[in-house]
């Protein structure tokens, strides 16, 4: 599993989620299926593979990925 950050825009509003997936294409589809329900517009932005230096640092720091 991977970790990975998905920008996404709900109801024109842009959010960031992490979570663990085996590859990108199935980040994305975890995001998009628990929006499906929503009355609002979901639009996908970005999926991004975080990189284990990544993850080090964002905890060094204190802060999300």
């Amino acid at each position: 599993m991977n970790t990975y950050t998905v920008r996404y825009q709900l109801g024109g509003e842009e959010h960031t989620d992490e979570l663990q997936a085996e590859n990108a294409a199935s980040a994305a589809r975890e995001i998009e299926e628990r929006y499906l329900h929503e009355d609002e517009r979901f639009e996908l932005l970005e999926v991004h593979l975080v990189e284990e230096g990544e993850l080090e640092e964002a905890d060094a720091q204190g802060q999300p990925a």
